[in-house]
């Protein structure tokens, strides 16, 4: 079926007045004309059409197109076939006047193509479009101004599932999917909505009085422009809410600024109390700002995956995570890779660190930073480049283990709870209260504490040795001690008669002293004491047993009377064999000797000599 127009408006199939109810359309229908051109049209009611499986194309030589216009309620169960409009100044695909479209599957395609004002792919000027299954796709085309995928004026747009495509290129104005006022509700995102402007801003969502309701996002939204800003997922003042998001979102402005996803309101999962997971990408890369995430509202995140902002301009304004006055919640686990600075902005705003990781980033505005929940296992760095971090506390808890990075300052009070544990070679800025475990290092080296260090009865410090070098704890302020010091052997070190060791220095002296002192590993060949001098507590050790103590018979008592001589000078392998028999149990040290041959003997002993 076709209708020609060379003066004036064409339209395929056209009631006035009546509902135009279809079946099944599994022919064609077009329309070309130089006004303004239709498809199918019911100037003043419904359209209904239980399959659509053929194909309907509108094309307007001066002015609209529309494919399906519908002055009420636009209604169609399967779309598998295609819909298309063509004109020089606005093209719609689907459009409904003042009621919904409601598509229970879209397989097909729409599309709206313009050369000069507006395109769109779904137009609904004040009810819902609600559409089951968005598996087929959506384009909306303009060579010389905006484009819009789907596009509602005021109201719900709900997609139970998007599967498939909706995409839109423009010179000005460009989104996916568009609402003015109302709600955004898309059930399950698994397809790809992308959106490219070379004139103005591109939108992959854009709502402006409307919030943006995502269960799970495991599909791609894009947006890109080479003349204006670019948002993936924009609500000017509504919320938005995301179940989880394991696809990926991301925003490129050449000169301009890029926003992965901006809200003007909340960020959360669905409810203040519920974190919106990202265990995929979110993505900004601007030519003068960007920022992956960005929420004016109080924002709740549950970091897994990757948040990347690049400022291409060279002026240092990326974001990764960027938020306003509100209380806001952060929490970052294991998988988590954030490029850019994180600043929470005002309120009470909490940090939590799960699972593993390392924190490169530089943090601004947060006021407390919790390591761990009390019961999964935690272990994160903070890294070197976070430079000066300022939190009004730090609180370790059990099970989790903070580690400060070379070069790293955390300037705030550290509550290490009971199983927790910190360590590292970076600095403190300010009280350290230890009821779990203060370990320096990360092998052997130096914690600094610019503040006062108190360990509870509950608390141990542990403190590794080796050969020549120890770790150890710096504290600027007083250290008052309580609980236990634990010695840690470095593996393969051998330890020499009358060493001492320097393990902890307090500037303002140090008060009481630990209950305890052993050694993680036993030795029955040496002993290791703690004393105490002033702001300075050192560690020594002496051979307090003889190899020989462990000697079964003649012949290894010449063996072991070498080895206890040799044990003050030895090196090389000789040393490496000392050092494994000090922390041998006494049997496994009088089965070692008893087990040399006699070449093995001759072959140390002449060893030893010659030194």
């Amino acid at each position: 079926m076709n209708a020609t127009s060379t003066d004036s408006y064409a339209s395929g199939l056209h009631s006035s007045f009546g509902t135009i109810n279809i079946t099944t359309l599994s022919g064609s229908v077009s329309a070309t004309g130089k006004n303004s051109v239709y498809g199918l049209r019911a100037t003043f009611d419904d359209i209904d059409i239980t399959t659509l499986s053929g194909s309907v194309s509108a094309t307007s030589d001066s002015l609209y197109a529309y494919g399906l216009n519908a002055f009420d309620t636009l209604s169609i169960d399967e779309l598998s076939g295609t819909v298309s409009a063509m004109g020089r100044d606005t093209a719609y695909g689907l459009y409904s006047g003042s009621g919904a479209i409601a598509i229970d599957t879209l397989s097909g395609s729409v599309s709206a193509t313009s050369t000069n004002d507006n395109a769109f792919g779904l137009y609904s000027n004040s009810g819902d479009i609600d559409i089951t299954t968005l598996s087929g796709a959506v384009s909306a085309t303009n060579s010389a101004g905006s484009a819009q995928g789907l596009s509602l004026n005021g109201g719900t747009i709900n997609i139970d599932t998007l599967s498939g495509a909706v995409s839109a290129t423009g010179t000005d104005f460009v989104s996916g999917l568009y609402l003015n006022a109302g709600a955004i509700d898309i059930g399950t995102l698994s397809g790809a909505v992308s959106t490219t402007s070379t004139g103005n801003d591109a939108y992959g969502f854009y709502s402006f009085l409307a919030s943006i309701d995502i269960g799970t996002l495991s599909g791609t939204v894009s947006a890109t422009s080479t003349g204006g800003d670019t948002y993936g997922l924009y609500s000017d003042s509504g919320s938005i809410d995301i179940s989880t998001l394991s696809g990926a979102v991301s925003a490129a402005s050449k000169d301009y600024r890029a926003f992965g996803i901006k809200s003007g309101g909340a960020l959360n999962g669905g409810d203040s109390a519920t974190a919106a997971k990202i265990t995929g990408m979110v993505s900004a890369v601007g030519g003068s700002y960007a920022s992956a995430i960005e929420a004016d509202g109080a924002t709740n995140l549950y970091v897994a995956g990757t948040l990347y902002a690049e400022d291409t301009s060279g002026g240092g304004n990326a974001w990764a995570v960027k938020t306003g006055s509100a209380d806001d919640l952060l929490t970052l686990a294991t998988g988590a890779d954030l490029t850019g600075i994180v600043d929470l902005g005002g309120g009470a705003d909490i940090l939590t660190l799960l699972g593993d990781g390392t924190s490169s980033n530089t943090f601004l505005n947060i006021e407390n930073l919790v390591v761990g929940d009390g019961s999964a296992p935690t272990r994160w760095e903070w890294g070197e480049g976070t430079g000066t971090t300022h939190f009004d506390a730090v609180d370790i808890l059990s099970n989790a283990a903070l580690q400060v990075g070379k070069g790293a300052v955390i300037n705030s009070p550290v509550s290490v709870h009971a199983g927790g544990t910190l360590g590292g070679y970076g600095t403190v800025a300010g009280n350290v209260v230890n009821s779990g475990t203060v370990s320096p290092g990360g092998s052997i080296g130096t914690l600094t504490i610019n503040g006062d260090y108190t360990q509870t009865a509950g608390g141990a410090l542990f403190m590794e040795l080796g050969t020549y070098t120890q770790d150890q704890l710096v504290v600027t302020g007083a250290a008052n001690l309580d609980g236990a010091l634990i010695l840690v052997p470095e593996a393969g070190s051998l330890f020499r008669g009358g060493t001492s060791w320097t393990v902890l220095t307090a500037d303002g002296g140090i008060n009481g002293g630990f209950r305890s002192t052993s050694i993680l590993s036993s030795s029955p060949t040496l002993t290791f004491q703690s004393t105490q001098a002033g702001g300075v507590l050192s560690v020594s050790t002496y051979r307090s047993t003889p190899y020989t103590a462990f000697a079964l018979g003649e012949r290894t008592m010449g063996l072991a009377q070498l080895l206890t001589s040799a044990a003050g000078d030895a090196t090389g392998e000789m040393a490496e064999m000392l050092a494994g028999l000090d922390f041998s149990s006494e049997a496994e040290i009088s089965y070692a000797m008893e087990s040399l041959s006699a070449e093995s003997y001759d072959a140390f002993s002449q060893s030893a000599l010659e030194g």
